[in-house]
């Protein structure tokens, strides 16, 4: 996803996946931002969202938690990424706790979510997806592939350096953003036929997608 403040946002939620596979998210319990893996969420979504807001122009981005807890989040301003559909997050707070830090939010290896200066520019950087295309690499058990001939295909899953591997195929995010989409959006119980896009020796290959209900 191109992060353009220009473009009409459809989709509310949005969920930022690290260069590690993991989505940025909230502990609830010790009210502390952490980078987790879809595989260890039991399906549940994030608990941190991304937000566009094209009418405050002072702050058009913001975090968000979705469920409430006393610390607060830190204001940022997002800027594209290079490389790649990512965008970095500047820390803006000039007092309280994230005063001083004076760098970016980052996501380290082991899955600890830093403030201000990093070893690594990789860490800084995050994908934007909107929570359509998102709920579909939290989709693991939940839906099955098949070919053309029945045949089960390998499950979805996000892995590290911005890339998915989708039915046995290995590709960039950015490459695949709306058939994740498009995957996130099957209802239970739901079959449908979709498009693997041609991409590198990769041809052209329509697959089924069906929800568990």
């Amino acid at each position: 996803m191109t992060l353009d403040r220009n473009r009409r946002v459809t989709d509310p939620e949005i969920w930022l996946l690290d260069a590690f596979g993991r989505f940025l998210d909230h502990d609830p319990v010790s009210d502390r931002l952490i980078a987790t893996s879809p595989h260890n969420t039991g399906g549940d979504p994030p608990g941190l969202i991304f937000r566009l807001r094209p009418d405050c122009r002072e702050r058009p981005f913001s975090l968000e938690k979705r469920r409430s807890a006393p610390m607060p989040l830190p204001e940022v301003a997002a800027a594209l990424g290079s490389g790649g559909p990512t965008i970095t997050l500047q820390i803006l707070d000039t007092d309280g706790p994230y005063s001083g830090k004076s760098g970016f939010l980052s996501s380290s290896p082991d899955g600890a979510i830093t403030y201000g200066h990093v070893p690594n520019p990789d860490w800084t950087k995050f994908a934007p997806l909107p929570a359509a295309a998102g709920r579909a690499l939290f989709s693991v058990g939940r839906v099955t592939l098949t070919d053309e001939g029945g045949e089960r295909l390998g499950d979805i899953a996000v892995e590290s350096d911005f890339r998915v591997r989708l039915a046995d195929r290995v590709y960039p995010l950015e490459r695949v953003s709306t058939l994740l989409a498009a995957l996130g959006s099957v209802a239970e119980g739901e079959a449908v036929t979709l498009l693997l896009p041609r991409y590198g020796d990769y041809d052209e290959r329509a697959f089924s997608v069906s929800r568990n209900a």
